[in-house]
């Protein structure tokens, strides 16, 4: 998820329901230049992502918020990523249509308009309920990218979106069903690569860097 973003340094990336912090940590890993906020609303989930950062020695700042209240200023943020909720072991898919309307809503709100991107994971039964969402938001998403991929016994989706300077009204409908949009952005330069051929490649280029980090300086989180 993070490789599909392509961050740069200096950026600001945000998980709004961070978990564990899994994503973000895994991308402070091979991308250590950017600064990284990851946000949940369950006090036992960050304390479990501080602890797993601890262990990886990623830089990553954690906070206690909602994701459909997220304590940012508007465009503030030039990447997501967010793995939703498939409904299984959290919520139900009925709640996820609430819930994922909510959610993209905010996300749209602290990104960045043309150049701020988010990826999205979630399963195939939830891509009716994402597509809604992000055709009720308040401006237009351009989706650029839906790939499937299988985790474990369940198929998913990966979605790249970019939010638009333009109200949703009026805009063209975002759809999810695509078959021209299979690829995503990296794929066609790793010639069909796995996901553990470029975790691997990404360690690799990490270590011929010798580990060089940039320090970056955090920005307040809003009101602060």
């Amino acid at each position: 998820m993070a490789k599909t973003l392509a961050i740069t340094p200096g950026e600001v990336v945000v998980d709004p329901m961070c978990g564990a912090g899994i994503i973000l940590l895994e991308a402070a890993l091979h991308w250590p230049m950017a600064l990284y906020m990851g946000f949940d609303r369950n006090p036992r989930q960050l304390r479990r992502a501080a602890e797993n950062g601890l262990v990886s020695g990623s830089a990553v700042r954690w906070a206690l918020a909602d994701a459909s209240r997220l304590p940012l200023a508007p465009g503030s943020v030039d990447a997501v990523a967010c793995d939703l909720p498939f409904g299984h072991l959290h919520g139900s898919k009925a709640e996820n249509e609430t819930l994922y309307a909510r959610a993209i809503s905010e996300c749209q709100r602290v990104l960045k308009r043309c150049t701020g991107r988010a990826v999205f994971l979630t399963s195939l039964e939830n891509l009716k309920a994402l597509g809604n969402a992000l055709n009720s938001s308040p401006a237009a998403w351009e989706v650029t990218c839906v790939k499937h991929r299988p985790l474990g016994d369940i198929m998913a989706a990966v979605i790249l979106a970019i939010p638009r300077n333009v109200p949703a009204e009026g805009a063209a409908t975002v759809s999810l069903q695509s078959s021209e949009k299979l690829k995503l952005p990296w794929e066609s330069a790793m010639a069909g690569a796995t996901w553990s051929d470029l975790r691997l490649s990404s360690l690799a280029a990490k270590h011929e860097e010798g580990g060089a980090r940039k320090v970056v300086k955090a920005i307040p989180l809003y009101g602060e």
